[in-house]
C-alpha cells in the first residue's frame, strides 16, 4: 500500500472527524440494506430476465426504479414488471403450487422495494447528491482495506498449514530420514510456527480488516461443517478434542470416549472420522449398543442373496474349492472330537455329499447363503475405524468377544466363525463411547459394568458440555471482552445454525440475545444435571413455596444439543415469525409432562434467569401454573392450516414480525469473538467533497438526530 493515500486519525481535522462518524454509521447501514437485497434478488432470480446476473440485475433494478423519471409508477411496480413467471410452466406444477411459488416471490419483491427505499433515504446511490455518496466511497474504500487484510491473512494461514504439513510428515516412517534428524526438522519448523503465528495473531489485533477476516474463516469453516453433518461446529473446545483423538489415533490406542447424557460424543467420533480418518466417504460402521445385541451382531452371521450364475465347469471348480476350504477349518476342528477312523471316514462321506447337494441346490434356486460380517469385521478388513456407541450397555457376556477384537494389530489373520480368512489391514481402530450417570459419575441404571481387563485395552478420554458463560457482567477491558465472548462456545454453534450463505442473518432485533440467554440457561440445567456443585446454590422454589435443590428433580430432560438444534432449526425454518418461546416450550420443555415437577423446574430457570415466557405466560410462582402448563396446547397457538395447500403453516406474530432487522457478517463476528480494533487510517479520498458539501452532510445527520 502507498502511505501517501492515507490519513490518520489523529492529523483529521474536527469536521473530518464528525464526518468519519457518519460515514461509519451510514456505511453500516449500506452494508446491511446490500446483503439483504443480494440474498432477496437471489430468491427471484429465475423469474428475471435470462442472461442476467445478479450484480447486473442489481443495477437495472435501480434503474428501473430511481431512473425512469416522470414515471408514477411505485418502486414495487417497476419490479413488477421485470418478472417472467413462464418459467413455472414448464416446470408442469399444479396450480396450488404455482400460485405459492408467485407468492413466495411477490413477498421478495415488496422486500427489495423496501430496501430500496431504504438505500435511497440513505443517499448512497444518488449520484446527483455528491455529498451523500460520500457512503458509498466510504463504503467501497472499507471493502478495498478488508480485501488486502484478507489476502494478507490467507497468505499467512498458508504457510502455517504448509509448516504443520510438514512436521506431521516427519512421523511418517522415511528411508531418507534418521530418527534423531526428524527430531531436529520438527525443532526447526517448531521454531517457524511460532514466528509465523506471532506475525498472524499481532496483524489480527492491530488491524480490523484482519481481525473481521480471521472470524469470518472461522465461522465460515464451522457452517460448512455444520452444514454438511448438521451436529457439529468445530468450535476452538471441539478441535482442542479432535486434536486428543487424533494423538491416540496415532498411537494406535482404541478410545472410549466418556461424558453425560446429550454431551454429543458420539457426533464428535463420527466427525473425526469422516473428516480426517475416511474424507469423502460418508459411512461410518458403527455398533449401536443395545441389551438385545448377540455375538453375531460383533462377528458375522449368516446372509441370504442371490447367486451369479456359473457354467458347470465353474460350478465344479467353485464346490471344490469350499470343501477345501470347509475340509481345512470346520470339519477338521469336528474330526478331532471323534477317535474310531471307520467312524471318521464315514462322517467325512456324509458331510461331503451334503455339502455338494448344498451347493447344487444353490446353483438351482439361484439363492445362496453368504457370512455377513459385522461392522467390526468389516472395519478389520478394510482398514478402517470402527465406532462402538454406547459400549456400556453392550451384555456383559460379549465383552470377552470385544476385548479380543481390540486386542488385534495390523498383519494378524483372522478367522472369522464360518471358516472366512482375512488379515487386519492399516487404518483399523476403534473408538466407543460411554454414558455417565449424572449424579456419582458410575454407569446407568441398567447399564453392563464394564470388565477392569476389558476397559484397560481403551485410552479414556472426557467430553464435557460445550463451554458457555454463565450470566455475567462482560469486562470492560476489550482483550477480556474478546476472551469473554470467544468463550461462549454454545451460543456460538446456535448463530452459526441461523447464518445464510453471506454469513448474516435476516431475524428478529433481540434474536442474538435471546440465542445467548438460551444457550446460558442450557449450560445451568446441563450443569444440573451433571450434578455439578456449584448449582447447589440455585435453590429453586417449587408451586408449595418450597426451596428444593434442582438437582433432586432433573432426571432426564437435559438442554442438550440434540433439543437445541430443533428448537433453533424450526424458528429459523418457520421465518422467525414467533418468539423463540414458543419453540423453547414445545420442542424442549413439553417434553417432561409425564414428570410434572421435572417440567416446572424448567419452566422456572428459563422464565427466572434466562427471561423467558414473559407477557402473556404464567408466572412461574403461580399456584396454578403446573395444571395449566401440563393441558397448554402450544401447537394450536402456533400452527394454523394453509388455505392455499391444506398444509400446516405458522401464524405469525405481528409483534416479532415488525421488529426484523438484517445482522451484517461484522455484525456476527463482534458478537461472536469481541470488537474489531479501532480503525487508526483511513484513505484520504473518502473525504473528496468540497468543504461547503461537508456542511452540508453534517446538518442533514444533525436535523435527523433533531427530528
Amino acid at each position: 500500500m502507498k502511505e501517501n493515500i492515507f490519513i490518520n486519525k489523529a492529523q483529521m481535522t474536527p469536521d473530518q472527524q464528525r464526518l468519519l462518524k457518519i460515514l461509519e454509521e451510514e456505511s453500516e447501514k449500506l452494508s446491511a440494506l446490500r446483503q439483504h437485497m443480494a440474498l432477496n434478488l437471489k430468491k427471484i432470480k429465475n423469474y428475471l430476465p435470462v442472461g442476467n446476473g445478479i450484480d447486473t440485475m442489481y443495477g437495472k433494478l435501480e434503474e428501473a426504479i430511481w431512473y425512469k423519471y416522470g414515471s408514477s409508477k411505485t418502486p414495487e411496480d417497476q419490479l413488477m414488471e421485470l418478472l417472467d413467471f413462464r418459467i413455472l410452466d414448464l416446470q408442469d406444477l399444479d396450480p396450488q403450487k404455482k400460485k405459492a411459488e408467485i407468492t413466495a416471490a411477490i413477498i421478495m419483491v415488496k422486500q427489495l422495494a423496501i430496501n430500496f427505499a431504504k438505500l435511497y433515504a440513505l443517499g448512497a446511490h444518488h449520484t446527483n447528491h455528491k455529498g451523500q455518496s460520500e457512503a458509498l466511497k466510504y463504503y467501497r474504500a472499507e471493502i478495498i482495506d478488508f480485501k488486502e487484510a484478507e489476502k494478507k491473512i490467507a497468505e499467512l494461514d498458508a504457510e502455517i498449514k504448509k509448516n504443520r504439513t510438514s512436521k506431521d510428515s516427519t512421523y511418517i516412517p522415511n528411508d531418507e530420514l534418521s530418527e534423531s534428524e526428524a527430531i531436529a526438522a520438527r525443532e526447526g519448523y517448531d521454531k517457524k510456527y511460532k514466528v509465523l503465528e506471532k506475525e498472524y495473531q499481532e496483524f489480527g489485533k492491530s488491524d480490523p480488516g484482519a481481525y473481521l477476516a480471521i472470524c469470518l474463516k472461522q465461522i465460515k469453516e464451522s457452517k460448512e461443517v455444520f452444514d454438511k453433518n448438521g451436529n457439529i461446529v468445530e468450535t476452538p473446545f471441539v478441535k482442542e478434542n479432535l486434536r486428543f483423538l487424533k494423538d491416540l489415533f496415532r498411537l494406535g490406542r482404541a478410545t472410549l470416549i466418556r461424558g453425560e447424557l446429550g454431551t454429543g460424543k458420539t457426533e464428535l467420533a463420527k466427525h473425526f472420522i469422516r473428516q480426517y480418518l475416511q474424507p469423502g466417504n460418508e459411512e461410518v460402521l458403527e455398533v449401536h449398543g443395545l441389551r438385545t445385541l448377540e455375538k453375531e451382531d460383533v462377528t458375522t452371521r449368516q446372509g441370504i442373496r442371490q447367486a451369479p450364475k456359473e457354467l458347470p465347469e465353474k460350478q465344479t471348480e467353485i464346490v471344490t474349492e469350499a470343501w477345501k476350504n470347509y475340509e481345512q477349518t470346520v470339519l477338521k476342528e469336528q474330526l478331532e472330537k471323534i477317535e474310531s477312523p471307520e467312524e471318521k471316514k464315514a462322517f467325512i462321506e456324509d458331510e461331503k455329499k451334503i455339502f455338494r447337494q448344498l451347493y447344487l441346490e444353490k446353483f438351482k434356486t439361484g439363492v445362496e447363503t453368504f457370512e455377513e460380517l459385522s461392522p467390526i469385521y468389516r472395519a478389520m478388513k478394510e482398514g478402517r475405524p470402527v465406532l462402538i456407541d454406547e459400549m456400556n450397555a453392550i451384555p456383559h457376556y460379549l465383552q470377552p468377544v470385544l476385548k479380543s477384537i481390540v486386542d488385534k494389530n495390523t498383519g494378524e489373520s483372522i478367522t472369522t466363525p464360518g471358516g472366512g480368512k482375512f488379515t487386519v489391514k492399516q487404518g483399523f481402530w476403534v473408538v466407543a463411547t460411554w454414558d455417565l450417570k449424572p449424579k456419582d459419575g458410575s454407569l446407568h441404571a441398567e447399564k453392563e459394568l464394564i470388565d477392569p481387563g476389558f476397559l484397560s485395552r481403551f485410552a479414556l478420554m472426557y467430553y464435557d458440555y460445550l463451554p458457555m458463560n454463565l450470566p455475567a457482567k462482560e469486562p470492560d477491558d476489550i482483550e477480556e471482552r474478546r476472551k469473554f465472548r470467544q468463550g461462549n462456545e454454545l451460543f456460538r454453534m446456535l448463530v452459526i445454525r441461523m447464518l445464510n450463505e453471506k454469513l448474516g442473518a435476516y431475524m428478529p432485533e433481540k434474536a442474538l440475545d435471546d440465542l445467548e440467554r438460551l444457550a446460558q440457561c442450557a449450560r445451568i440445567i446441563q450443569d444440573v444435571f451433571k450434578g455439578e456443585e456449584k448449582v447447589s446454590q440455585r435453590l429453586y422454589r417449587n408451586t408449595y413455596g418450597v426451596e428444593v435443590d434442582p438437582r433432586q428433580i432433573l432426571e432426564e430432560n437435559v438442554l442438550s444439543l440434540r433439543y437445541l438444534i430443533p428448537i433453533v432449526e424450526n424458528w429459523k425454518k418457520d421465518g422467525f415469525c414467533r418468539p423463540l418461546d414458543d419453540y423453547i416450550f414445545l420442542h424442549y420443555v413439553s417434553r417432561s409432562k409425564s414428570r410434572p415437577e421435572e417440567m416446572h423446574l424448567l419452566y422456572y430457570i428459563l422464565q427466572i434467569i434466562g427471561d423467558f415466557f414473559k407477557g402473556e405466560w404464567l408466572g412461574a410462582h403461580n399456584t396454578k401454573i403446573m395444571d395449566d402448563l401440563l393441558r397448554y396446547n402450544i401447537i394450536r397457538k402456533m400452527y394454523g392450516v394453509d388455505k392455499l395447500n391444506g398444509h400446516e403453516k405458522p401464524i405469525p406474530d405481528e409483534s416479532v414480525e415488525l421488529t426484523k432487522k438484517y445482522f451484517t457478517r461484522k455484525e456476527i463476528a463482534e458478537r461472536l469473538f469481541g470488537n474489531l480494533p479501532e480503525k487508526t487510517r483511513f484513505r484520504k479520498d473518502i473525504f473528496s467533497a468540497s468543504q461547503n458539501e461537508e456542511q452540508k452532510m453534517l446538518a442533514r445527520k444533525q436535523k435527523k438526530v433533531a427530528e
